[in-house]
């Protein structure tokens, strides 16, 4: 007979953080001891591992594993509609989660979420239910601002956001400014919020589209 998912359930975990995810693993454990834990490396292995495994639950920081926007990540979904999908972010911008709460099987999680949020995320996720985490409830109920993103970028932010756009790291972008890796990555943080983007290629498609930078200077 079969094992019904939330007894013995499996989680894909795709997050580069390492504190992260051995914390992930930690929460999985101690509430599904019977649980599958699958490590995905890049995007490429999430995919694989979502089409070998059914009804699987994916864990994913979809910034770092390169999902580019909102429309590939709608692709996922419609793809792989038996999966259900844990999202995790520092930050989530207004527009990326007002979107996807149009489709009822995500999940989206700010990294910065407390114990017991997490936990009732995953048991969430494994019962196929909506969730929200606080910040990001309270981050939809704000009044939406209509301001126009290029009046609220400082000189600096402009200049970082020109990095950005050309393919430069916060590394590399730190050391031609000579700011500290910190100090670049607030920045990049200010401008992302700003812009109501969550990821580098959306962000880029803003500095092309404001003649900020050539779309020859874009590195994919």
């Amino acid at each position: 007979m079969e094992v019904p998912m939330e007894n013995n359930p499996t989680f894909i975990i795709a997050d580069n953080q390492d504190l992260t995810r051995k914390g992930l693993y930690f929460y999985i454990k101690e509430q599904y001891e019977n649980a599958k834990q699958i490590e995905a490396a890049n995007k490429q292995t999430l995919i694989e591992w979502i089409e070998h495994v059914q009804q699987s639950v994916a864990v994913v920081d979809y910034a770092r594993f390169n999902i580019q926007d909102v429309d590939e990540m709608r692709i996922l979904l419609q793809r792989f509609p038996e999966t259900y999908w844990l999202l995790l972010s520092d930050e989530f911008s207004d527009e990326f989660v007002r979107q996807l709460c149009t489709f009822n099987t995500n999940k989206k999680k700010k990294k910065t979420s407390g114990s017991d949020e997490i936990r009732y995320a995953l048991r969430c996720a494994v019962s196929h239910r909506l969730f929200l985490c606080h910040e990001i409830s309270e981050q939809l109920l704000s009044p939406v601002d209509h301001s126009a993103p290029e009046n609220t970028l400082t000189a600096t932010e402009t200049e970082i956001l020109k990095l950005i756009a050309q393919g430069k790291s916060v590394k590399e972008i730190a050391a031609i400014r000579i700011s500290s890796y910190h100090t670049i990555v607030t920045h990049k943080k200010n401008i992302f919020r700003k812009l109501g983007v969550s990821t580098v290629f959306e962000a880029t498609k803003y500095a092309i589209k404001a003649g900020l930078t050539d779309i020859a200077d874009y590195c994919i």
